[in-house]
């Protein structure tokens, strides 16, 4: 490693612990604290609870901080190394803007890798561990739990999927549920309300049956009305704790759980804008890591200019450049597997500023 190359490292290493520190103190001063207060306060909790968590949250906090202190390290020192003429001497000396950007792109792709690896395994724990606290909490006094999904598995294979509008404690409102053999559809059964007895017993009532047709693929086509019973109760292979305990979002998985769910969702002929949904978040998986080293292209040649600026100029330039990344991101994947591409979507944001970066880059050279 040459002396530019471990001068620049040394540079960049504390700022970016300083950044960390900074954007993740600037979250949880938006938002962070409160909900945690909130939640102490809805759920008449103990502080030990909160701050379990607190904690539980850190790692998902954390992966979205590391771009943000890429960008802000990268933009501060090669702002300070222009103010003090400390890159117009080392093109005196034969090296070059390009040169100068070499290692500060090889510590991005490192964060880069770390933010993958965070996202991939530490996150989806956290995550898991956090959102079943929470549900517990929720279920323990008596709030309600919205828009519920779970599903039974035989041998590997989906044996019937629920949809349920409200969970309160037992009492179960608007219910839906898609039976299946052999991984397609058969029947679908609606309730307005449902009780999930402790017998590991599912009791409907007013279910409304109806019969599916399928297409010669398997998919399914259209539903015939079969009858309308008073009650009718289905046996669940486990107890419902269990499996509201089992069932995950999309931030509970890991990369690999999330490609095999959507696999799994495509071979049971699931509708293709909730597929869609599930693979923007899988390529947002890939994707927001390697923000990192797209702000590093954008960071040092926009510092590159003969001026003084402090810590908190930086951080101010930093707030700007990540806001508008992260509402294009949203912008994006709003639209994504509906209107446009799931991978792109979930790319744009990386590939926009990376060319802006690219370009900037060149022109920098050029000076």
């Amino acid at each position: 490693m040459k002396l530019i190359d471990r001068f620049l490292l040394r540079q960049l290493a504390p700022l970016f612990l300083v950044g960390i520190m900074a954007f993740t103190a600037l979250i949880l001063g938006v938002g962070g604290i409160y909900k945690m207060i909130r939640l102490a306060e809805d759920h008449n909790v103990n502080i030990l609870v909160v701050a379990t968590a607190f904690i539980y949250k850190m790692p998902e906090i954390i992966t979205y901080t590391l771009p943000m202190a890429t960008l802000f390290c990268i933009l501060l020192v090669f702002n300070r190394m222009s103010s003090d003429l400390e890159t117009i001497a080392c093109r005196a000396g034969g090296v070059g803007f390009l040169r100068l950007l070499a290692p500060a792109v090889v510590f991005a792709f490192s964060v880069s890798l770390f933010a993958l690896f965070m996202n991939d395994r530490a996150v989806p724990a956290s995550n898991l561990r956090f959102n079943r606290l929470i549900d517990n909490l929720k279920t323990s006094s008596g709030f309600q739990i919205t828009n519920m999904f779970l599903k039974e598995e035989e041998e590997g294979q989906l044996k019937r999927a629920i949809l349920i509008s409200q969970v309160q404690g037992r009492r179960l409102l608007g219910v839906t549920i898609q039976e299946y053999e052999n991984a397609r559809p058969v029947q679908v059964v609606f309730a307005e309300q449902a009780h999930a007895s402790r017998d590991d017993k599912l009791i409907m009532h007013e279910a409304e049956i109806y019969r599916a047709h399928r297409t010669a693929e398997g998919r399914p086509k259209n539903y015939t009305h079969v009858e309308t019973r008073d009650t009718l109760e289905l046996e669940l292979t486990q107890s419902f704790e269990d499996m509201l305990q089992q069932q995950k979002q999309s931030e509970e998985m890991t990369i690999r759980e999330l490609r095999l769910e959507i696999e799994r969702m495509k071979q049971q002929g699931v509708e293709k804008h909730i597929i869609g949904k599930k693979s923007v978040d899988f390529h947002g998986k890939l994707a927001i890591p390697f923000a990192s080293l797209a702000f590093a292209l954008i960071a040092a040649p926009l510092a590159m200019t003969p001026q003084r600026a402090s810590s908190s100029v930086g951080l101010g330039v930093s707030v700007i450049i990540i806001f508008f990344y992260y509402m294009f991101q949203q912008l994006f994947r709003g639209l994504g597997g509906s209107m446009i591409n799931p991978a792109a979507a979930a790319w744009m944001p990386n590939v926009i500023v990376f060319a802006i970066g690219v370009y900037l880059c060149a022109k920098a050279e050029r000076r």
